[in-house]
């Protein structure tokens, strides 16, 4: 199977969908990750080159061996739900071919701050629009056409973020390997006074929240079949 994970900073990755890009990648799946911004604000005001972020976001995916990672550098907090922004996701959509695109909520989550950046609005407005109508109508950007890339219907979309989600992903056997990968972004973790404490939480947190049986670890998305 053919994923495309389209997230707006370097960490979103993995801190929303790690575990499970881990069980997809270990059951053969190919996952690839177009990562919108270099997060260049999430730096300290020393820190000045944003390929810092970059080089975390790779040594991350390497961990969950991420088939690709591309970045398309747009500027760190200032996303929006561009034509411009669309061409460019619409274009991964027709050359990776996905079955499944994993992005964020384009909505506010009210119940948290956590998932409402407004950068994680922005890109998932863009992708849902990437994915519906654009990327599988032939009238738009028929400049891709010339490279040789075709219009492509995306099966299913998952976000993340939602308020209310309605499917859940065991990641039991996979967390230990989400906490490794997520520790390559060493720029994020003075944020942390329990970096791994806080992944384990919330994955019980989620679990019980979708009635997974106790001891049981997982992540949520909403899963929409765009058919």
């Amino acid at each position: 199977m053919r994923v495309l994970v389209v997230a707006a900073h370097p960490d979103d990755t993995e801190f929303i969908c790690g575990g499970t890009v881990a069980l997809m990648t270990a059951r053969g799946d190919s996952v690839t990750y177009l990562v919108v911004t270099s997060g260049e604000l999430g730096l300290l005001p020393e820190v000045k080159d944003r390929r810092v972020r970059e080089q975390e976001q790779r040594a991350a995916a390497d961990c969950l061996k991420v088939q690709a990672v591309e970045f398309l550098r747009e500027p760190d907090g200032q996303v929006t739900d561009s034509l411009s922004l669309r061409s460019k996701i619409v274009r991964s959509i027709r050359q990776l071919a996905p079955e499944i695109v994993i992005t964020h909520s384009p909505v506010y989550n009210l119940g948290s701050v956590r998932y409402s950046h407004p950068d994680h609005l922005a890109v998932g407005r863009a992708t849902f629009a990437a994915v519906f109508p654009e990327a599988r109508n032939r009238n738009w950007y028929p400049t891709h056409f010339s490279e040789g890339l075709a219009p492509w219907a995306v099966p299913e979309v998952w976000l993340c973020g939602v308020e209310k989600s309605n499917y859940a992903v065991d990641i039991t056997m996979h967390l230990d390997r989400k906490i490794i990968a997520a520790g390559m972004h060493e720029s994020q973790k003075r944020h942390f006074t329990d970096f791994a404490g806080f992944f384990r939480t919330w994955a019980e947190e989620v679990a019980s929240l979708h009635g997974l049986a106790p001891g049981l670890l997982a992540e949520e998305f909403h899963k929409i079949n765009t058919a």
